[in-house]
């Protein structure tokens, strides 16, 4: 088997912008019982965010499919409908009911819902460990050097992220914006 991640053309240098969805842990209704569930952060309405560019930008997508493969190896991301993951999402059932997701909704979060996202819960868990682990590059953009990275031309502002809630680059006050897969028990 070869050990590859490909990451296709999102990943380009180019000056557009890449989103990193933000989630958090929240009780949710389902069926008359109050859950614990891992929700998309949402801003006045809109899903929230954080925007990244240039080498920000390649790690966010680069961290997301590495994300997945340490998901494939681990045993708990599987083909879509195979035995033990009865909503299609790819993860076991078991594993999301340990992991605050739920079995029987491929979409959680809604977050993949809205987006057309077939990839649905395994999405969101690869995209939040992403942005944790992007967090832990936020000084790379000295290292940007690329025709297109965050060293050249005019600097986004503000620099050298944003996200939406806040319009700058500090994550909202008071919201605990999920950078662990949390254990939750049922």
């Amino acid at each position: 088997m070869c050990d590859r991640v490909f990451i296709g053309e999102s990943a380009a240098p180019t000056v557009e912008p890449h989103k990193v969805w933000l989630f958090v842990l929240a009780n949710v209704q389902v069926d008359g019982q109050t859950c614990k569930l891992i929700q998309s952060k949402r801003a006045g309405g809109q899903l929230d965010f954080l925007e990244v560019r240039g080498i920000h930008k390649f790690i966010a997508i680069l961290e997301h499919e590495l994300a997945h493969r340490r998901h494939a190896q681990a045993g708990f991301l599987v083909g879509r409908f195979e035995p033990g993951d009865s909503d299609g999402d790819g993860l076991l059932d078991e594993w999301e009911r340990a992991h605050c997701l739920d079995p029987d909704d491929p979409h959680t979060t809604r977050v993949t819902e809205e987006y057309n996202d077939p990839d649905g819960d395994s999405d969101v868990v690869a995209e939040i460990e992403a942005y944790a682990r992007l967090l832990q590059q936020k000084e790379k953009w000295k290292e940007d050097w690329a025709d297109s990275g965050l060293q050249k031309g005019n600097p986004p502002n503000p620099f050298p992220w944003k996200y939406l809630s806040t319009g700058t680059n500090q994550p909202p006050a008071g919201v605990a914006l999920l950078t662990a897969i949390p254990e939750c028990r049922r």
